[in-house]
């Protein structure tokens, strides 16, 4: 990410690799063969992610079309942190085939 501002100074020389320290715990119930619940409480801290200093997006977001990547100025930070509900609904009993009726064409 070899970027150079206007006045020709190298502005991403400290960034460094990715790093993430991830925790994450969750839940599970079963009250039958098909039906399932789950919750998970997930935090994420990243280190030296590639932010955009101009608009704050980070470039491993900004898509795969054509263009050139890094060719700003970019911030090193990071997090991520949430909670994701999970309900499951199985089909447990056998489908039901429908055969058209071909006399009635």
């Amino acid at each position: 990410m070899g970027y150079a501002d206007n006045n020709n100074v190298l502005v991403n020389q400290n960034a460094k690799y990715t790093r993430l320290t991830h925790y994450t715990t969750g839940v599970e119930f079963l009250p039958n063969d098909g039906l399932r619940f789950t919750v998970e409480v997930f935090y994420k801290q990243y280190g030296n992610v590639a932010v955009s200093a101009r608009d704050g997006i980070s470039l491993a977001n900004l898509g795969t079309d054509f263009t050139a990547l890094g060719n700003e100025a970019v911030n090193t930070k990071g997090k991520a942190y949430g909670i994701e509900f999970f309900v499951q609904k199985k089909l447990t009993k056998n489908f039901v085939t429908i055969q058209p009726n071909i006399n009635n064409f």
